[in-house]
């Protein structure tokens, strides 16, 4: 039985005029970019984190795909 393979949509659904906290979209991008050049970085980092702490709806899929 085959498992079908979840794609990582670059389309964006939510809505980004609603109040968020400040973001650094370049300390996520680092950080990000880190776990796909070493993906031992992702074991070190706290279990606590989530794609729901990222600002950016992309980055936040993206980290979700990595875990």
């Amino acid at each position: 039985m085959s498992v079908p393979a979840r794609s990582l949509t670059l389309t964006d659904d939510t809505d980004l005029s609603a109040s968020r906290a400040p973001c650094n979209i370049e300390a996520e991008q680092a950080l990000l970019g880190c776990i796909l050049y070493d993906n031992a970085a992702y074991e070190r980092l706290t279990d606590k984190l989530t794609g729901a702490h990222f600002y950016e709806p992309f980055h936040q899929r993206l980290f979700g795909a990595m875990e």
